[in-house]
């Protein structure tokens, strides 16, 4: 969202994609990796940063709360509240650190307080301006949490930033009550937004904590939702045919609607990568159709449904934030879901470094043989597994990060194995089962030891 990382060849590897989303559908370079719950009904995929460590909320057994997490190459871990039922992990930066809201356990229902959870997972509450509730939303490397909290009131909500134990107001440009503060990079610029008589305006505060009103881009409310390190800026802004997109970069001043000028659907980016890409939801004004997207300056806008593995039975219907290596996290349903069965995702770019053929002669109850081959620099005697599934998604590879690759396929399973032989192939043989006459099948192979896969074959048998 807003950390800074090194340059590497995955960030480049996810432009061929982007710029051709029908090619995407036929040659498809992501897995979908689904974010469990702990016994509850769903969870949502709401920050990461550049180690692929995902923060968000899971419901608990019988839905009686939710509980903030952190994600690690599989492993799902409770950080538990303050006390209360619910918790959310809304920002994660690059030591682990990660910053949300708790209840505490003699809250009235729904009270949130700011909390950060260091990155041995201790929970801290992190106070507020005087009032009864407060949020943490963004956090940087060096620890500055920004966020907002009610005053004395109880009522107005000002923006905060947190350093060294310490939660001050962020300046204000209007004199109203009424400021957020919802990203902060790794510079300490925040943005936000801030209330006036009529809208709510984009606001920038600089390092210092003076506040830049950024105003109304278009026509009306614009909040300003994420900010990277070289001060673009990404959020929505009022058209006047509904909620767009934008691109903003503070530097130039250059301006850019992330859809097509007068197109009626609505948008939002929520977050910016330092390559300027973004994700976030548009929505289809008539039908309520939620759809996550990404975008970048060159390509345009490309729904994240279109990348997916095939057969894949995911809508992702947000992308929430996107790192420096285009692994997306955000909110989706499987199976025609609806918004009550929302479930947390990863979007983890893969890359295949070996050819797998389809199955021949293709005929269920028969024997078929497949072959894996074209590989570079694997010794001869080295195990392929030759994996399956009916539908595309996403599995981890055992003893390999998810940064590094990952499975294109559902709960694969392992349809056998065979060694490279002599003349750089391995061949695996066996029957089809009958049953499987008329179904689609998808195959990947995989090398655990050096987490090398396949492309995918998608395959129909007779």
């Amino acid at each position: 969202m807003r950390h800074a990382t090194t340059l590497s060849f995955a960030c480049l590897c996810l432009f061929p994609i982007w710029c051709n989303p029908a090619a995407a559908a036929d040659l498809p370079q992501y897995a979908i990796i689904e974010m469990p719950t702990f016994g509850g009904s769903n969870s949502n995929g709401i920050a990461l940063n550049s180690n692929c460590q995902v923060t968000g909320y899971a419901r608990i057994e019988n839905d009686t709360g939710s509980h903030c997490f952190l994600w690690t190459n599989g492993e799902m871990r409770d950080l538990g509240t303050l006390g209360g039922n619910f918790s959310y992990g809304f920002d994660i930066n690059n030591s682990g650190v990660i910053v949300g809201t708790s209840e505490f356990k003699d809250d009235p229902p729904l009270t949130d307080n700011a909390c950060m959870w260091t990155a041995d997972g201790h929970s801290v509450y992190l106070g507020t301006l005087g009032g009864a509730e407060s949020w943490a939303y963004s956090v940087n490397t060096v620890g500055q949490i920004v966020g907002a909290s009610e005053v004395d009131s109880g009522t107005a909500r000002f923006a905060f930033i947190w350093e060294d134990g310490v939660m001050s107001p962020l300046g204000e440009v209007s004199g109203r009550p009424g400021t957020r503060a919802y990203a902060i990079n790794e510079s300490g610029y925040a943005v936000g937004i801030s209330e006036d008589e009529l809208y709510w305006k984009a606001i920038l505060w600089h390092p210092e904590g003076t506040a830049e009103n950024l105003g109304s881009f278009w026509d009306g409310h614009t909040y300003a939702n994420g900010i990277n390190d070289n001060m673009e800026i990404t959020g929505s802004s009022d058209t006047g045919i509904g909620p767009h997109g934008f691109y903003y970069d503070y530097r130039t001043g250059e301006l850019l609607d992330l859809q097509r000028a007068g197109y009626p659907t609505t948008s939002a980016g929520y977050s910016i990568n330092n390559f300027g890409q973004i994700v976030g939801m548009k929505g289809d004004r008539y039908s309520g159709r939620e759809d996550a997207f990404a975008w970048d300056r060159e390509h345009g806008m490309v729904v994240l449904d279109r990348l997916q593995p095939p057969n894949c039975n995911w809508h992702l219907r947000f992308g929430k934030d996107i790192n420096d290596f285009g692994q997306v996290v955000g909110g989706g349903t499987r199976g025609g879901g609806g918004y009550f069965d929302l479930q947390g995702f990863l979007m983890t770019p893969v890359y295949s470094s070996f050819y797998l053929s389809k199955a021949k002669p293709g005929i269920a109850g028969e024997v078929n043989t497949v072959r894996a081959e074209n590989f570079v620099n694997v010794p001869v005697g080295t195990t392929v597994y030759f994996c399956y599934s009916l539908h595309g998604g996403g599995t981890l590879i055992p003893g390999c990060d998810v940064s590094i690759n990952a499975l294109q396929l559902e709960n694969a399973k392992s349809a056998g194995s065979a060694a490279v032989d002599a003349n750089g192939v391995a061949t695996l043989e066996g029957v089809v089962p009958a049953k499987m006459s008329g179904r689609e099948v998808i195959f990947q192979a995989v090398i655990p030891g050096s987490c090398e896969i396949s492309n995918l074959v998608v395959q129909r048998f007779e």
